[in-house]
């Protein structure tokens, strides 16, 4: 009975240093540290988080696969980083005026929910805060919110700026980005399975990492030269993906950029493009033949002891160049291009013949004869080798 009475008073004890915290009739399901739910240890299918919690800690419900509704109470502040990760069975959650963060990863994987409200009071929402939710088909944000804003069900900041995610449960094969965005943010796109062609328009100018990572049905992407960066393993298992044109602008194609593409067949990597990172082609079973510019003037190897470029058998590269050295020194098989040195006219119809002919214009022709640096094959180039030839 001492031992008894001894708990009951302690509980008060405890109880009574949190004035205004409201204790549910379950709180035994819940490991709290001040205001802080350190773990939720129930295995109801609907929780009301108790009042008076400010805190969801890290992975507080992780793997709760009871757990089919949620209500989250405006004295929540912050709903920490995977606080309910592989809650596959969660349906719904209300999250309540009031929160003001939602950590990354914080709903992911929670493959059964399908809508989520965020209200007026969100300030920050993570990378990847609704990835792997496979069911989810909208995210609506209040419209007095001051930082983020949804618009067909697809989440962007404020002024729609920035794409921030896209639903992965979203119905469609086909996505029209609003002409406002000008970054596509990480993980923007991740897992969206549904999805097999993208236009991005030419506002933007950023797409950042995984932005596009295991859309596995996606076979074509339209890239427009505004972008002048992709981030790390933007592309990475878009296994459906047959070609890619980089736009004209990028300096970096970045580490795992085009890892696991297996049905990558062509790409076109322009002369702006100085640095190719370790794994950017690395299990591109179907691409034979690259072409690598001269621009190209560091081939990042890769950590581990997997082929730089992959599945690739030939390397296509210019006399001369960085990448004509790095082949010899690291045994790749490789075509060379001589540099055409322009010795007669013969040159200029050469190229004027490839202009008007209306056939598509390699870009090993355009790295041999873009005089004007422009990386295109035009007139202008026909015109600047003719200055060469009569200047001899």
């Amino acid at each position: 009975m001492k031992k008894v009475l001894g708990v009951v008073i302690a509980l008060a004890m405890v109880a009574s240093c949190f004035a205004g915290f409201s204790v549910s009739a379950d709180d035994s399901d819940f490991v709290i540290e001040g205001t802080t739910l350190v773990k939720y240890v129930g295995r109801d299918e609907h929780v009301v988080i108790p009042d008076g919690i400010t805190m969801i800690g890290q992975g507080a419900f992780g793997k709760c696969r009871s757990l089919k509704s949620l209500d989250i109470p405006g004295s929540v502040a912050t709903i920490g980083s995977e606080a309910f990760f592989l809650c596959d069975s969660l349906e719904t959650v209300n999250i309540s005026e009031g929160v003001k963060r939602i950590e990354e990863w914080a709903f992911v994987q929670c493959l059964s929910l399908k809508f989520v409200s965020i209200p007026n009071s969100v300030t920050a929402i993570g990378y990847y805060a609704f990835g792997s939710c496979r069911s989810l088909e909208k995210i609506n944000v209040s419209l007095d919110n001051e930082h983020y804003s949804s618009e067909d069900g697809v989440l962007f900041n404020k002024d729609k700026t920035i794409l921030v995610e896209y639903p992965e449960g979203k119905v469609g094969s086909t996505y029209v980005i609003p002409n406002s965005v000008i970054t596509i943010g990480g993980g923007a796109f991740s897992a969206c399975d549904s999805l097999k062609v993208m236009n991005i328009p030419s506002s933007v100018t950023a797409i950042e990492y995984e932005a596009f990572y295991s859309c596995t049905l996606l076979e074509s992407v339209s890239i427009p030269n505004s972008v002048t960066t992709i981030g790390l393993g933007a592309f990475q298992l878009c296994s459906s993906l047959e070609s890619i044109s980089i736009p004209n602008g990028v300096k970096t194609i970045e580490r795992a950029t085009f890892n696991l593409c297996s049905s990558l067949k062509s790409v076109s990597i322009p002369n702006s493009v100085k640095t190719i990172c370790g794994y950017a082609f690395t299990n591109c079973s179907s691409l034979k033949s690259l072409y690598i510019p001269v621009g190209v003037t560091e081939i990042e190897p890769n950590v581990y002891p997997l082929p730089v470029f992959g599945e690739v058998t030939t390397l296509k590269v210019i006399e001369g160049s960085y990448a004509h050295t790095w082949a010899v020194e690291n045994e790749q098989p490789f075509d060379l291009f001589l540099v055409s040195s322009f010795d007669s006219m013969q040159d200029v119809f050469d190229i004027l013949r490839i202009v008007v002919s209306g056939l598509p214009i390699s870009a090993e022709q355009i790295a041999v004869a873009d005089l004007n640096g422009d990386n295109k094959l035009t007139a202008a180039d026909a015109l600047a080798a003719m200055k060469i030839v009569m200047n001899k």
